[in-house]
């Protein structure tokens, strides 16, 4: 700018510059807060790693993909279908008590969750997690699709009266928070989306599972043998 410049050219230079400033101030507050969530999520992850080995032998115990089996197809026999708003089941007990301690235990805490200021919904597998909230979702989702899915079809049927010509596949699983009077959140399936069930896992949180209905065959996810192949890569 010179003397000759216009002094409401001058004005509307330094607003901008205001402005521009202003904008890199909130951009280094964003990115000082995403290191500040990043550096306490790091110590949060080595606090809860000092006892992995622990943990994981503890998961081992109780993750016997046998007993869960028969108990799960025992609990779908019982799964209440709905048709409103969406196609949808409700299932409680569908894990044995110590598998959904288990599950409780692994729901993330706060300081590995996006929004740390109230309770959101979880997609499952979280990340970042410790280890052994990782193992057990991916062990529980490979639950859902390899003996709940099959289960609920069969549960259709039943309730239907006639075989459904498609399978199921999992295409959603998530943690969505309770209402605070303790009322189930949102059910699971939306327009477009095949069939949505609900599992209750306590006074906090319920399980949700969306499948959707599919004409091709699905190989087995089931893996086998130590629980830590359940775990993230890099973990074992």
């Amino acid at each position: 700018m010179t003397d000759t410049t216009p002094r409401h050219v001058e004005i509307e230079d330094l607003r901008r510059e205001l402005e521009r400033l202003r904008g890199a101030a909130r951009d280094l507050a964003l990115e000082l807060d995403e290191a500040q969530r990043q550096s306490a999520q790091a110590r949060a992850l080595a606090l809860e790693e000092a006892d992995v080995e622990a943990r994981m032998e503890q998961l081992e115990a109780v993750l016997d993909l046998g007993s869960i089996t028969r108990h799960v197809r025992d609990a779908m026999t019982r799964a209440i279908l709905v048709d409103q708003p969406s196609a949808h089941g409700v299932v409680e007990g569908l894990l044995p008590p110590a598998v959904q301690k288990a599950a409780v235990e692994a729901i993330p805490a706060p300081i590995f969750r996006a929004d740390t200021a109230q309770p959101s919904e979880i997609v499952l597998p979280p990340r970042p997690a410790p280890t052994y909230v990782v193992a057990t979702w991916l062990f529980l989702n490979d639950l859902a699709r390899d003996v709940i899915a099959s289960a609920l079809v069969e549960r259709v049927v039943v309730t239907s009266g006639r075989a459904p010509a498609m399978r199921l596949k999992l295409s959603r699983s998530c943690l969505v928070p309770r209402h605070e009077d303790g009322s189930a959140g949102p059910v699971p399936s939306q327009d477009g989306e095949g069939l949505g069930l609900v599992v209750p896992l306590g006074d906090l949180y319920d399980w949700h599972l969306v499948f959707d209905w599919t004409d091709k065959p699905q190989s087995s996810r089931r893996r086998h043998g130590d629980i830590t192949s359940w775990g993230p890569a890099g973990a074992r």
